[in-house]
């Protein structure tokens, strides 16, 4: 590796491409400005300071799990280079369909989604065919792993960071293993238990069952493997249902009579044994079926004898839940009823590191995809920390609030150095950040974590106010934007501050603190019902923040960490009083503030930052730049009304390559006159005495023809006593294809009369007639496309109608809104005036300036009768990679339909803009494909069913519109 050039731009790369640079970090964790070539390796330092504010790790690359991670992604990438060597046919088919270019088509994967799932594709399928030698040293070195640190349950951890996507690698790894119908040591399963670590992630993960939703899946599925997803069988659980439970009669707990009935005097008698809680919460699964364990946030779950420090607090809650996650992973396993289990967490990491480990990850972790590769790669907010004050200049004191302030108890009245530095991150909110995102409408969230209720409630009286008693009134807020209180001491109408307890959400209050706290938020926000009650209402509120019912709320407070699966997008400040003994929590804070407002779906991101105060992160990336407000999706959609301008395309998934064919034909120059005798349809039939019987010709019309059509291929291809005669075409064999297609002409011809096709197969001499008259030749026959229906993968055509979805593209085209309108200017983005003139879409998201102008060339075209901009139409054309050895689908830019005469069969142009890339390998190899085999093959079907399709490859766009028109004549 070498040092390349200063760069100061956090963000080195698109979602999408593989990390080839990243930042050189200093001795602190800041960022040098320097860039540095190769792949991030992984390694023990994170960013993230322990306590004492050092944590550096000599040679921490080389150390377990960091050594094993960073030798098998080396492995990963020569495999993905290979072609994806020792991979099923089947599951080759989903990598290239996860692998495509367009990110608006189905759903792209970002880069590091791809290495997590072909990861485990390389454990658990192709290694020991691609690597034999590594891949048994590394399932061997996790089996020792395993067998150390999860008493032999199989565990497999892939570190992916806040905001990258796990929940859609879960749902991948998932479709491949339903497909290839096996497991990693397992004879096939179908079966999925995913465990959540809480109400709100359980509620998000419910996406991962494909009868309850579909759009996921559709979106990472390909089409011939639709009907696979119907045999899996997923149960999505919160961890505390492997809690055992009193036994319960008819649905009732057992009272006092019936355990004196039962006789016995042991209490655990009345509970649950760990069999019955297995089956309770895998009560739909076949009792025997081997079940694969899909655990998020699994930082939550590790064997907790392995903590040799004893915990107490939080950690110890921790410890708790730990525990019992844990144990029901090993009863399934007492069970035989365990296949695997796949990790997914941003941290998996222990609390407090085992003195066996040199590192706090997870030692099952086999691959790692870290923060500041994930800032990187523009998928999550920079989190921006204090790093010099003219104070301490090498420990900021706003860096670690908690230690900073002697005196922890924060009640009755706020310390200076807990209200000053709180000040100063809310002036910034203030000042900068809420005028910039109000230019959009958008609410920025400002979130504070403390260590216990007595401290946030605080922290709450302080910023948001305090609700009056008997006949008196609130007290005002110190922050006004934070203010639950106006002026007067009346309740605002939308109060902007919420205090939650997240612990609350698994439990019912007890303390009264706990219920104090619940009915003061379930009053101000106008909750009713019982207390239970109330706090479900609270937690809806919660997770809604940012959206929703809760889009007004500008500040949430949080006793304990903040809950997981809490995904508000607008968080753009956090401040911390509390104790940050672990790397773990201090990411995990932060993590709640990391996803990003606005995403781009092409190019590099705009950076987003969230300003991070208490919190002690070493990492620091980019200058003080302008602040971008986030950028609002804006909808895609079909217009009612327009269908006259609706462009439809084949959709083809294949081709049948050229070929010599031996083929019969009918020459209708030879048929001579003949008439067909009918046959009768009913007959009558009595006896002397008695009832009569009526018999009714039961043959269709269609079969008589298939028949006839059987006999003649019969006659042609059998060397027969009459083999002089001239029909009989010396052994050559006749395809039934076109025996059918020469009866179907033969009945047609005008010499022919035939009043009774149902009959014809009680004339011998039909099939004679017809092999007198056929002759034999061999002619080419040209590229046949293979379309999506012909498999039961698809339609056959597709539209631009029922077009809906939203996109964040900034070169949009649409046209300029006419003056004078009525509407208001919230209705502006769907109206009428700014539709597209020539497409029945309502405008062209476009990846560049370029596309955004062939758009506009386009809709006002005089040639061009109608077209629309192929972003997630899903319209594709089939090429062959020649490097990866891979068929592959590309995503052309543009569909047109030009004007024709009228009767005429329709012209279509394939509109692909490529800008100066002539010569690149690809590329040619995607227009060859496109010009040679797409639409002479789609051109030529069924004597031109589909019309005729031409290329249109567009290198300038200054000559688009030239080339465009002669497309257009030609």
């Amino acid at each position: 590796m070498h040092k390349a050039v200063v760069d100061e731009t956090p963000i080195l790369r698109t979602p999408y491409e593989e990390p080839t640079t990243y930042h050189v970090l200093g001795e602190r964790g800041q960022n040098t400005n320097e860039i540095c070539n190769g792949r991030r390796p992984s390694e023990a330092f994170s960013g993230i300071p322990n306590e004492d504010g050092n944590d550096a790790i000599t040679d921490s690359i080389s150390i377990e799990p960091h050594k094993t991670i960073n030798s098998i992604r080396d492995a990963v990438s020569q495999w993905r280079q290979s072609g994806w060597k020792g991979a099923t046919a089947k599951t080759r088919r989903l990598l290239e369909f996860w692998n495509h270019s367009d990110p608006g088509v189905g759903m792209r994967p970002f880069w590091c989604q791809m290495e997590a799932i072909e990861t485990m594709i390389w454990l658990f399928e192709a290694g020991q065919d691609h690597d034999p030698a590594f891949h048994k040293k590394v399932t061997q070195k996790i089996n020792l792993v395993n067998n150390s640190y999860n008493d032999g349950v199989q565990r497999t951890a892939f570190k992916m960071a806040t905001g990258t996507g796990k929940t859609n690698v879960m749902a991948m790894a998932m479709l491949w293993m339903l497909v290839n119908d096996r497991h990693h040591d397992n004879g096939g399963t179908t079966n999925f238990l995913v465990i959540a670590p809480n109400l709100t992630v359980k509620k998000r993960l419910e996406v991962l069952d494909p009868k309850k939703d579909s759009e996921l899946w559709n979106a990472i599925t390909p089409r011939e493997f639709h009907r696979t997803l119907s045999k899996a069988q997923v149960t999505v659980v919160n961890f505390h249902v492997f809690q055992t439970r009193d036994i319960t009669m008819n649905g009732k707990p057992l009272g006092a009579k019936e355990k004196k009935i039962l006789g016995s005097k042991n209490k655990d008698s009345f509970i649950e044994t760990e069999l019955s809680m297995i089956n309770r919460v895998l009560h739909e699964h076949i009792s025997e079926s081997k079940i694969v364990v899909i655990n998020d946030e699994a930082h939550h779950c590790y064997m907790p004898q392995q903590q040799e420090k004893k915990q107490d607090g939080d950690d110890a809650e921790y410890q708790k839940a730990a525990a019992l996650w844990f144990n029901a992973l090993k009863h399934l396993k007492n069970q035989d009823r365990l296949a695997h289990v796949c990790d997914f967490s941003a941290t998996p990491m222990y609390l407090t590191k085992p003195k066996s480990l040199n590192s706090v990850v997870f030692p099952w972790t086999v691959s790692d995809f870290s923060l500041l590769d994930a800032i990187e790669s523009g998928l999550v907010k920079i989190p921006r920390v204090p790093v010099k004050d003219d104070v301490n200049s090498y420990q900021p004191k706003y860096r670690n609030i908690y230690e900073y302030n002697s005196k922890k108890d924060l009640a009755p009245n706020l310390a200076v150095k807990v209200k000053e530095p709180l000040e100063q991150l809310y002036n910034h909110y203030h000042d900068v950040i809420n005028p910039k995102y109000g230019e959009i409408g958008i609410i920025p969230i400002f979130i504070i974590v403390a260590n216990n209720i007595k401290n946030a409630v605080a922290i709450y009286r302080w910023i948001a106010g305090s609700c009056g008693t008997d006949d008196k009134r609130g007290t005002h807020g110190n922050l006004e934007l934070f203010s639950n209180y106006d002026q007067n001491g009346n309740p605002r109408q939308h109060p902007p501050t919420l205090l939650v307890h997240s612990r609350l959400f698994e439990k019912a209050p007890t303390s009264a603190h706990e219920k104090e706290m619940v009915g003061e938020q379930a009053t101000l926000f106008g909750l009713e019902g019982s207390l239970e009650k109330k706090q479900e209402q609270i937690r809806n509120l919660f997770t809604s923040v940012g959206h929703g019912p809760a889009r007004h709320i500008r500040c949430v407070i949080s006793v304990g960490m903040l809950t997981e699966g809490w995904d508000a997008k607008n968080v753009t400040h956090v401040f911390g009083y509390r104790k940050f003994g672990s790397q773990l929590l201090c990411e995990q804070v932060t993590g709640r503030a990391l996803r990003r407002t606005s995403f781009d779906g092409a190019g590099k991101q705009t950076p987003e930052y969230a300003n991070v105060f208490g919190v002690p992160y070493r990492f620091a990336c980019g200058s003080d730049g302008p602040i971008q407000p986030p950028v609002q999706p804006y909808r895609v959609f079909s217009v009612s009304g327009k269908e006259k301008f609706r462009v439809s395309f084949p959709n083809v998934i294949s081709y049948v390559n050229p070929r010599q064919q031996r083929r019969f034909e009918l020459n209708p120059d030879k048929v001579k006159p003949y008439k067909i005798k009918k046959e009768p349809k009913i007959t009558e039939a009595e006896g002397t005495t008695g009832e009569g019987i009526t018999f009714e010709r039961d043959r269709r019309v269609q079969t008589a023809i298939w028949e006839t059509a059987c006999n003649v291929a019969e006659l042609l291809n059998h060397d027969t006593e009459q083999n002089a005669k001239q029909y009989v075409m010396n052994g050559k064999n006749i395809s039934f294809v076109d025996s059918y297609k020469m009866v179907q002409q033969y009945l047609a011809h005008p010499k022919i009369t035939c009043d009774d096709r149902a009959g014809i197969t009680a004339d011998d001499n039909i099939p004679l007639r017809i092999a007198e008259a056929c002759e034999y030749k061999d002619e080419t026959v040209g590229i046949r496309p293979i379309f999506a229906d012909e498999n039961q993968s698809g339609d056959r055509l597709l539209t631009t109608e029922g077009i809906q979805f939203r996109t964040t593209l900034k070169n949009q085209y649409k046209p300029i809104k006419r003056k004078n309108t009525t509407m208001d200017d919230s209705d502006i983005e769907d109206a009428p005036s700014t539709f597209l003139k020539k497409s029945e879409l309502n405008r062209s998201a476009c990846h560049s300036d370029e596309e955004a102008r062939i758009s506009k060339i386009l809709d006002s075209h005089p040639d061009i009768e109608a077209w629309a901009r192929n972003f997630r139409l899903d319209f594709k054309i089939r090429w062959f990679n020649k490097v990866q050895s891979l068929w592959k689908d590309m995503d052309p830019d543009f569909v047109a339909r030009v004007k024709t005469k009228e009767n005429d069969k329709p012209t279509h142009l394939v509109i692909e803009f490529k800008g100066m890339k002539k010569g690149e390998v690809e590329e040619e190899s995607k227009r060859y494909y496109m010009e040679k085999w797409w639409c002479p093959a789609v051109s030529g079907y069924n004597d031109g069913e589909y019309g005729k399709w031409k290329t249109v490859w567009i290198e300038d766009v200054s000559s688009a519109k030239m080339q465009i028109s002669e497309a257009c004549k030609t």
